[in-house]
């Protein structure tokens, strides 16, 4: 008999035992992909993380590293610096407005608060004329002064080669598009879908279905949690009726999983940086910006997830404590009804 108790109990620990690597397992899943949920999905999280790498600030030197000096053939070499110009007329004030706005709005139909998405992105009326404008003005402040010979013709082919005396960049900026039509064929907004042929919307509505679908699996795996921490509380509890087992095991599951939990967002933080940093190889100002915004981003996933798990590893170890020094099995337990037997039958004895 006490042979069959012992093999009893024995199965009882290696089950319970299973049950906590299901449970630490299963708990990392929930943790991090909660984490994962509310961060990424916020649209502060992307907001924050380019206010703080100063991101709008550092477009003018971004645009200009995607844009270069240019040539245009005509009478004369002349460069245009198409950077720096867009650089003066997308201020960051500018800037900040509008990708606010489009973020917000992507993030609103990713998480299916609409189902209207405007992915537009208004540069202004007057952009077209501002940089052009802009464009002018620092293609030929550096020219050279007019010969009096040819000053009558320098503006006549809309590309000068020198500058007549008294007059200012900004002067045949104006009287050169004043002289062109060129501001149709500048957009005063850009349509990010449109520009990437239909595949934004296309794009944005798959990552709409897996945040549906991990959503749901984020929601299963908290259900299989409760359910292990039910059927622990029910074999140390209801089966055993030890209230002190039940204290402790469950607490032996939070320590571990929070611990676990904690280690495991050091580990991935690290990995995590190192492999998407090694990746954003982009050179100048743009890599360093790149390079900013994923750290930030990362960081704020680990550190969601590290706080869970921390708060679980505290509770854990509360419970540990009250389990083996606060709380004593009450009058139902195994243990009190044999002393209540021997007494009983000391008492017959005597």
């Amino acid at each position: 008999m006490g042979a069959g108790k012992t093999v009893l109990k024995i199965l009882k620990i290696i089950f319970l035992l299973v049950l906590m690597l299901v449970f630490v397992a299963g708990f990392q899943i929930f943790v991090f992909g909660l984490s994962a949920r509310i961060v990424l999905l916020d649209p502060n999280t992307y907001l924050n993380a380019l206010e703080k790498n100063h991101v709008y600030e550092s477009m003018p030197a971004i645009i200009t590293s995607l844009y270069p000096m240019q040539g245009q053939s005509g009478a004369g070499e002349i460069p245009f610096d198409i950077g720096g110009a867009l650089g003066e007329v997308l201020t960051p004030e500018l800037l900040k407005e509008q990708i606010k706005q489009v973020v917000g709005n992507a993030f609103s139909y990713i998480n299916g608060q609409t189902n209207e998405l405007n992915l537009k992105i208004s540069l202004g009326k007057d952009f077209g004329k501002n940089l052009i404008k802009k464009l002018i003005e620092k293609s030929v402040k550096d020219l050279p002064p007019c010969d009096m010979n040819n000053i009558g013709g320098v503006l006549e082919e809309g590309t000068p080669t020198c500058i007549p005396p008294g007059m200012t960049a900004s002067q045949i900026s104006d009287m050169l598009l004043s002289q062109q039509g060129v501001m149709g064929s500048i957009p005063s907004e850009i349509d990010l879908d449109q520009t990437m042929g239909g595949g934004a919307k296309t794009a944005l509505n798959s990552v709409r279905e897996t945040v549906q679908l991990a959503s749901i699996i984020v929601m299963i795996i908290g259900i299989i949690l409760l359910t292990i921490l039910g059927i622990v509380a029910l074999i140390t509890k209801v089966i055993c009726k030890s209230t002190k087992a039940m204290v402790k095991w469950i607490g032996a599951y939070f320590a571990l999983a929070g611990l676990i939990g904690l280690l495991l967002g050091i580990g991935l933080g690290i990995a995590l940086n190192s492999i998407i940093l090694g990746g954003l190889n982009a050179p100048g100002e743009i890599g360093a910006v790149m390079s900013g915004v994923a750290t930030e981003i990362i960081g704020s996933v680990m550190g969601n997830a590290m706080i869970l798990s921390a708060v679980s590893l505290i509770l854990g170890a509360i419970l540990l404590i009250l389990g083996i020094f606060k709380i004593k099995d009450n009058a139902g337990s195994p243990a009190v009804g044999q002393a209540d037997k021997k007494t009983e039958e000391k008492k017959q004895a005597s």
